[in-house]
């Protein structure tokens, strides 16, 4: 089975192209590190490693008793007129479950040492996270390189903002829809009015908004044309085509001087899909975005977190879309272009991303006993460098204030009131 998708779609020459003399494994036994370090030291004279310090780099690892541990660095003298090789073999604490072993040949040009690919701890997390899935991303599943991606944006986060405990622990945001958070909220009005069924006739009087918005989700829960309060209860997301990555943003635009979460809402099934249909240039234009913005090529949009804990307030600061800001030129092209009809496909595709986000900020916060927060236009006109936008207004903030029923309030703090869902 492929570790990830990029690899399910490369054939073995292709992988064997890709790593050359490297072997990269991950958690593996000791026949295999003997095996590898074998088959990188074929045909190789000078500057080899002995399998009883490999062994002995590798417990230290495996043990805890070190996170990096490198062999093999040489200098080449700057009188030599050809590069200088040796073997070189790095192992890493990557997780608590991961550990990650590299093994290859390395060439040092004259007057220069061997550079091997991992050279920062994690307490440089973003050279650190960047190092480890450029090595290891072969031999590792999406599920892992979430779970270092992770680790890299927690680390960052400081106490004064977040706990580790706190977003490592239960109440880490995942992804529900806006569907979920509806039907948990639901079942909640049921039981408090003791029922524990109830008929779609009798449902659509008693929650007109929940059974204009979500009727296919709910008749599919009927059973005998009844449905049960479990049922809503255990209602889940298996079939969405979206999934979440975090961020970290120090840049301009923060209600208060601190560092903030980002939440990416990611489909790479809606982007990856569109962006083959569209000019490369379009894709160039995102991977510029990315460089400074918090987000990335497969992220659909992202929401931007103050997380107060003051107040107990998970504030969302800025909701926005770089991918569906790139659609708008291609959706003024005309009903007749090819285009056309790819950027209002994505368009449709992907317009519940920030409904999807504010329901999971919504979930976590109520996890954790918070409150959820929203700019007003007045708190938002107060910060400095905020983009004074009535069409964001129209899109994004004004009709999730009222999807969620926000309602505006004064809290210690903020600059001017705000908007608040509990």
């Amino acid at each position: 089975m492929a570790a990830n998708a990029v690899v399910s779609k490369l054939s073995s020459s292709e992988m064997k192209q890709i790593l050359g003399r490297d072997q990269i494994l991950i958690n593996p036994s000791w026949p295999q590190v003997k095996k590898a370090l074998a088959t990188a030291q074929i045909r190789t004279r000078i500057n080899r490693l002995s399998e009883q310090a490999v062994k002995q780099a590798l417990k230290q690892v495996e043990s805890g008793d070190e996170e990096l541990v490198t062999l093999g660095v040489v200098t080449c003298p700057k009188k030599y007129l050809y590069d200088l090789s040796s073997t070189v073999f790095q192992a890493i604490r990557i997780t608590e479950d991961l550990v990650g072993v590299f093994i290859s040949r390395l060439s040092a040009p004259p007057g220069q040492a061997t550079r091997p690919p991992l050279r920062h701890m994690s307490d440089t997390p973003t050279r650190w996270c960047n190092e480890v899935i450029d090595t290891f991303w072969t031999q590792l599943t999406e599920g892992q390189m979430d779970e270092i991606r992770q680790r890299r944006i927690l680390s960052l986060l400081p106490r004064s903002v977040t706990s580790m405990e706190i977003l490592l622990g239960f109440t880490r945001p995942k992804f529900v829809s806006e569907a979920t958070v509806a039907l948990r909220d639901l079942a909640k009005k049921l039981q408090q009015d003791d029922r524990e069924r109830i008929s779609w006739a009798e449902l659509k009087k008693f929650d007109q908004t929940t059974t204009t918005r979500f009727p296919q989700v709910l008749l599919s829960l009927a059973e005998g044309n009844r449905i049960t309060t479990q049922s809503l209860l255990e209602y889940c997301d298996s079939s969405q085509r979206f999934g979440l990555a975090y961020r970290r943003w120090e840049g301009p635009s923060r209600i208060f001087d601190a560092p903030q979460l980002v939440i990416n809402v990611q489909s790479p099934e809606i982007v990856r899909s569109t962006l083959e249909k569209l000019p490369h240039n379009t894709t160039l234009l995102l991977q510029g975005v990315a460089a400074h913005h918090p987000t990335e090529l497969d992220t659909i949009g992202w929401l931007r977190i103050h997380f107060d804990q003051t107040n107990q307030i998970i504030f969302i600061d800025e909701v926005q879309s770089d991918f569906l800001e790139e659609m708008r030129p291609f959706q003024r092209d005309g009903r007749h272009s090819d285009h056309w009809r790819v950027a209002m496909e994505a368009a449709t595709a992907a317009e519940p991303w920030a409904r999807h986000g504010v329901a999971t900020c919504l979930q976590w916060a109520r996890e954790m006993g918070f409150r959820l927060g929203f700019h007003t236009w007045d708190s938002a006109g107060r910060i400095h460098h905020m983009t004074p936008s009535p069409r964001k207004w129209t899109t994004y903030y004004g009709k999730l204030i009222k999807r969620f029923n926000f309602q505006p309030m004064d809290v210690p703090g903020y600059p001017e009131k705000i908007h608040i869902v509990e």
